[in-house]
């Protein structure tokens, strides 16, 4: 019933409670206080006892330093803040405190997932998206069993891109390391480079290829001899395969031959000439019921038609229908 706005609470203050036990409607000495007395704790260890119960800061304690909002901003709020990375103790997660599905691409910084970190066959193929590998991303030994360094293959573009996997077939000389796998593959057959640090690529501007006549050319083959100029084959660059090897060539050149040729004799004979009858010699010709003497006079002039396989086409080499194309070799 009294007022309490004379208290000092800043002194110790005790709370007492009497009960009127003889009900005469007012406390008495006769009354027995109820003991012990209560503390009157003073106002400011009230506020710290609200401010305990505050959520938002986490038992009276600035959380701040060790969460942060979505934006990275520290934060006192539990329902939308995060504990910072750097608070995470190392190796302190563990997979079965993550719930199924918890952590997506999204959550993965690139390059943080090693080798090391994925179990044998983790990655099927169905896991890989169409085009995600290229050529440069298999390693050496599948690249080669795709096709194998040294194939040569016809092209129909002017250029080839670099880091391709192929060089034109232009006869230029290149670098023993740098295309070490395809150096392994034909060494010096096309040429020796500078026959230290370089070699020869094949030279097919112009040509066209043929088989090699006897493959192994140790005779392990049977040699096709389709080839009987073999062994006058030259080298394609300087210390290049020569004769029956890869890598030799040939000039162009047309087959030996002869013609038969007819001409009328002075006495009305006819006489079969040989090649040498361009030169106008006299022949004496055995004619049926005698000799004859004939003065023959045989020269060679336009090209014409034998009435039967069109006219004649002529040039400066002999060379079947043809089209470009660049050769590129697999490096």
């Amino acid at each position: 019933k009294a007022s309490l706005g004379s208290v000092d609470f800043s002194t110790p203050t005790y709370l007492q409670i009497t009960v009127d036990a003889n009900d005469s409607k007012d406390i008495t000495a006769a009354d027995p206080p109820l003991l012990p007395r209560q503390s009157v704790v003073p106002a400011v260890f009230a506020m710290e006892a609200g401010n305990a119960r505050d959520s938002v800061k986490l038992a009276g304690a600035d959380w701040g330093s060790i969460m942060v909002d979505g934006a990275g901003q520290p934060s006192n709020v539990p329902g939308t803040g995060f504990v910072k990375g750097s608070k995470v103790e190392a190796g302190g997660i563990t997979g079965t405190q993550l719930a199924a599905n918890a952590v997506d691409a999204g959550k993965i910084a690139d390059g943080s997932v090693g080798t090391s970190k994925l179990s044998a066959n983790a990655v099927t193929s169905d896991r890989i998206a169409n085009g995600s590998i290229q050529s440069e991303d298999l390693s050496v030994g599948l690249q080669t069993s795709l096709v194998l360094p040294g194939t040569v293959v016809p092209y129909a573009g002017s250029s080839v891109t670099a880091n391709s996997g192929w060089l034109l077939c232009d006869g230029r000389t290149v670098s023993r390391t740098q295309y070490a796998a395809l150096f392994a593959a034909i060494g010096t057959t096309h040429g020796v480079g500078d026959a230290a640090t370089t070699f020869n690529l094949p030279d097919y501007r112009g040509r066209f290829l043929r088989g090699v006549d006897d493959p192994d050319g140790a005779g392990g083959l049977a040699a096709a001899a389709r080839d009987p100029d073999v062994a006058a084959r030259t080298a394609m660059a300087t210390g290049g395969n020569e004769t029956g090897r890869v890598g030799s060539v040939q000039g162009d050149a047309f087959q030996g031959h002869w013609h038969d040729t007819y001409a009328g004799s002075s006495t009305g004979g006819v006489a079969q000439g040989y090649p040498d009858w361009f030169s106008q010699t006299a022949r004496t010709v055995n004619q049926t019921g005698g000799t004859v003497q004939a003065k023959l006079g045989v020269s060679a002039t336009n090209i014409q038609s034998d009435l039967a396989n069109g006219v004649p086409r002529i040039s400066s080499e002999t060379r079947p229908n043809n089209a470009y194309v660049n050769y590129l070799i697999k490096y």
